[in-house]
């Protein structure tokens, strides 16, 4: 997307090198950062301006995206770090008990569910700059706090522990720690959601091809921190958890500070980001300041739950709720697999292994997202997945029908013999090849994962054997399809959302998948048994298919809705080639409300000084000279040249502009 100076609103590259030709002015623009230039910059820009380049400018730096990256992945950093040292510190305070840890993290999964939406309309209602500042802010200073507090407590611990008068100090000391932990969960929800879903769109230019790559590189970045952040603060917590503590804080002031230069400058380098539109009502505050107390709660009602209404009225709710759906599942390596894994005879050593095999090959989807979205387009790429995951987990399945496996087919631990008398009664006589026994309390426990474990057994049949290869390995390619349908559905999240509804849609996002992470662990409370994680097994594969059928509903009626789900599955998604006249690595074309000129203008004076009476506009190389009165042609250049979302499209009462972004 091209940039402008403010003399000759002369075209800059925006995706080359942050060069001096980047918002260049004779006068300052208030409401912009850095918006009062020093005289010697203002000097060289004119003297750029002058010449037509930017060898006067400042002196090329990193690209745009390269800070983007940067920031991104301090932010994945440090929430790595961090998630990865708070439950060490629990255990490390209360080793008796898993109290903490566990009221910890049903605490953030409850806040993430609850105020998933109003952060995203949070982040709809405020200006770019003004929301990434203060989720930076936010999230980091709640970590200092915490860490600072933890600090404190464990180098006096013992002299909290001799006054055991004062419990109601603990019990206050456990309710700081747990808030302020939570609090910095939900800060780092609205970074993602403000950084991630917004600025990545702006970023893009209109290219849905450098979308996905973006989108592809920061998830890697993710990805990559997740393996390596743990390993690295492992190291110094090793040492001492009070010298970790005071390394996190001292981490997060560091952070908060390079995050936002980076952030700063790319704000100031791609002057789009200060344009945002919302889609709340011009006359709320108005209306609030007549309200009535009751009518005030009721309407606070209505604007929590319009967040979900909204979600669930826009066409991409059912590639939402697909992707939502995938996340209700063990087949991935947490805690509870892992020690599920570890019953089976697999070592710690292996285990290992598998983990960081299965963290390579969501990498190499990543990778492969960016190719694939382009040869078959988007909607079919993250219907590709889709069907992928549920392919590769169908082996694990599989595996607990196996010989060897310790499922128990008639689930005795949940019904005793009521299955198989029943079963007896209609005259088959299926026996149970599986011997139900083990008594955990005599037995000698370990701790793998935070996951209570028997004795593991030394000496392993083939089939036992077979069986944890088969799920093993059906986790690990299931991982490839994952990512890419979790890529695709995302980023039909940021194209197919306006500016105005783009935060609010996320956080319901968000919020639904975190529900279904919870109900996991809800599941697991209930049927938390080695015999029955098969039943588990099978629930996760049925939630999995139902996500791709809802995935394939969104794709059925993005066509138009004309054909069967069958049909769509069969014939269109997988065989229909894509259209000469498609061009899927730039957006469709585009109607531009002209109803809204004066409202759009007054946003736009980041950009144009309205004492200005010409506007300059370069085509192919050549300046014309546009009155600024003319509206509706100096809008629709202007306009051109921006990252327009597709698919936007408002009722007009003046004749709509279509602009395509080539």
């Amino acid at each position: 997307m091209p940039r402008y100076t403010k003399t000759s609103f002369r075209e800059v590259d925006d995706d080359g090198p942050s060069s001096g030709g980047t918002l260049r002015r004779n006068r300052s623009l208030d409401k912009h950062p850095r918006g009062r230039r020093i005289d010697k910059e203002n000097r060289r820009a004119r003297r750029a301006d002058a010449r037509g380049d930017c060898e006067g400018g400042s002196k090329p730096r990193w690209r745009n995206t390269t800070k983007l990256y940067l920031s991104r992945a301090l932010s994945s950093w440090g929430d790595n770090m961090w998630s990865f040292a708070v439950g060490l510190f629990y255990i490390k305070l209360y080793p008796d008990s898993l109290r903490l840890a566990a009221i910890y993290g049903f605490s953030a999964s409850v806040a993430i569910i609850l105020f998933g939406a109003p952060i995203g309309r949070w982040v709809d209602k405020t200006a770019r700059l003004k929301a990434a500042k203060m989720s930076l802010g936010f999230q980091n200073a709640t970590v200092v706090l915490c860490a600072t507090f933890l600090c404190m407590v464990m180098m006096f611990e013992t002299q909290l522990k001799t006054n055991i008068h004062d419990a109601w100090i603990e019990i206050a000391g456990q309710g700081l720690v747990v808030a302020m932990a939570v609090l910095s969960r939900l800060g780092s929800l609205a970074n993602i959601i403000c950084v991630e879903k917004d600025w990545l769109i702006v970023l893009a230019h209109g290219s849905r091809e450098k979308l996905a790559v973006m989108n592809a590189m920061v998830r890697r970045i993710d990805m990559v921190s997740k393996l390596l952040a743990p390993l690295f603060v492992g190291q110094i917590m090793a040492r001492s958890l009070a010298l970790g503590a005071v390394f996190l804080a001292a981490w997060n002031l560091v952070s908060v500070y390079l995050e936002y230069r980076l952030l700063l400058d790319l704000y100031v380098n791609v002057p789009v980001l200060a344009m945002k539109t919302s889609s709340l009502p011009v006359r709320v505050s108005l209306v609030d300041e007549n309200m009535r107390p009751c009518q005030r709660i009721r309407y606070k009602i209505r604007d929590y739950l319009g967040g979900w209404i909204r979600f669930l009225q826009h066409p991409v709710c059912f590639a939402g709720l697909g992707l939502a759906l995938t996340f209700m599942t063990v087949l991935m390596f947490d805690s509870i697999t892992v020690g599920y894994i570890y019953k089976q005879g697999i070592s710690e050593a292996a285990v290992g292994i598998v983990s960081a095999g299965t963290g390579f090959v969501g990498v190499c989807g990543t990778l492969a997202y960016p190719w694939l979205r382009r040869r078959i387009g988007l909607e079919r790429t993250g219907l590709f997945g889709f069907v992928l995951l549920v392919s590769c987990i169908t082996l694990c399945v599989a595996s607990v029908f196996v010989e060897g496996s310790p499922f128990d087919p008639m689930l005795t631990r949940l019904f005793g013999d009521a299955v198989y008398n029943f079963t007896r009664t209609l005259g088959f006589d299926i026996r149970r090849e599986i011997d139900i026994t083990g008594n955990l309390n005599n037995a000698t426990m370990y701790f793998v994962n935070d996951t209570l474990l028997e004795d593991p057994p030394h000496d392993l049949s083939l089939g036992a054997n077979r069986s944890v290869v088969m799920l093993v390995a059906g986790m690990c390619l299931a991982r490839f399809g994952l990512w890419i349908a979790d890529l695709a559905v995302n980023q039909l999240l940021q194209e197919l959302v306006d500016d105005g509804e783009r935060g609010c849609i996320n956080g319901v996002q968000y919020s639904i998948n975190v529900s279904m992470d919870l109900l996991k662990f809800v599941m697991v409370i209930f049927i938390p048994w080695f015999d029955t994680f098969g039943l588990l097994i099978i629930i996760s594969f049925l939630f999995s298919c139902a996500g791709t059928a809802c995935y394939a509903e969104f794709c059925r009626r993005q066509e138009g809705g004309g054909r069967s789900l069958f049909c769509y599955f069969c014939l269109n998604c997988c065989s229909r080639p894509l259209s000469d006249q498609e061009d899927i690595g730039t957006p469709v074309t585009e109607i531009v409300d002209m109803a809204h000129v004066d409202e759009l203008f007054s946003s736009v004076q980041v950009v144009l000084d309205s004492s200005n009476p010409e506007i300059i506009f370069p085509d192919d190389g050549e300046c014309s000279s546009i009155d600024s009165e003319e509206n509706d042609f100096s809008l629709t250049n202007l306009l051109s040249s921006m990252p327009i979302l597709p698919r936007l499209s408002v009722a007009s009462s003046h004749e709509g502009v279509r602009l395509l972004q080539h």
